[in-house]
C-alpha cells in the first residue's frame, strides 16, 4: 500500500500534494500537520482534530474522505505505521517502546496492525528478513 500522507518536514512530498492547490492543499497540509503532531497520543481522535480545525465531526470526516480517499482512522494508522518503520530502521528502541512512541497502547495490537499494513512483523521488517 503506497502511503498518501504528506509530512511537512520531509524533503519529498507524497503524490497527493501535487493534486491540490490553494485552499484544498492548505486543508490537507493542516490535517497532516495536526495528525503528525499527535502521533504519539493514543487518545487522539477525530473529535480532537475537529476542535483544531473548527469543524463539525461529520463535515470534517466527509472532507477528509473526499480529498484523501481515506478515513481519518486509516490516515492516522498509516502515519503511525510509517513513523514506526522509520524508527525500526533508525533507532535501537525495542518493539514495545516503538509501539508506545507511535501511539499504540498495546504492543500486541501494534504488531497485528503493522503486519496487516506491511506484510511483515516489526521484527522481520527491522532485520530485513522475509
Amino acid at each position: 500500500m503506497q502511503s498518501a500522507i504528506y509530512y511537512p518536514d520531509s524533503r519529498t512530498a507524497h503524490p497527493f500534494t501535487n493534486r491540490f492547490v490553494g485552499p484544498r492543499k492548505i486543508f490537507c497540509d493542516q490535517i497532516n500537520l495536526e495528525i503528525h503532531k499527535n502521533l504519539d497520543n493514543p487518545d487522539f481522535q477525530i473529535e480532537d482534530l475537529c476542535k483544531t480545525m473548527y469543524m463539525s465531526r461529520t463535515h470534517l470526516y466527509r472532507k477528509i474522505k473526499h480529498y484523501l480517499s481515506s478515513s481519518f482512522t486509516e490516515i492516522l494508522t498509516t502515519m503511525r505505521i510509517d513513523l514506526a518503520k522509520e524508527l525500526l530502521h533508525n533507532s535501537s528502541l525495542n518493539i514495545s517502546e516503538i509501539a508506545y512512541q507511535v501511539g499504540f497502547r498495546d504492543p500486541s495490537y501494534f504488531v497485528r496492525v503493522f503486519r496487516k499494513q506491511t506484510g511483515k512483523t516489526p521484527r522481520f521488517y527491522r532485520t530485513g528478513r522475509e
